[in-house]
């Protein structure tokens, strides 16, 4: 039910990325530096969620409605 920290760190593969509703919490720095993510999908039951992401320019791949309801909004 969990996506351990840095679990696709760095991994040059990844470009979308969908989170299966199985998935309650994403550990911190999960997707760090995966460069090439252009969208990252997250659970609707998503109940915790680390820092997933290393800078702004990641955070804004995350659906909006994602960071609403982890109020994790870049700005």
């Amino acid at each position: 039910k969990t996506v351990d920290p840095y679990a696709f760190y760095g991994c040059p593969a990844l470009t979308d990325v969908s989170i299966p509703n199985t998935i309650e919490s994403i550990g911190t720095y999960a997707f760090a530096y995966c460069e090439k993510i252009k969208e990252i999908t997250l659970p609707e039951n998503l109940k915790s969620i680390g820092l997933i992401v290393d800078d702004e320019e990641y955070a804004k791949k995350i659906p909006e409605k994602t960071h609403e309801k982890l109020h994790t909004k870049p700005s």
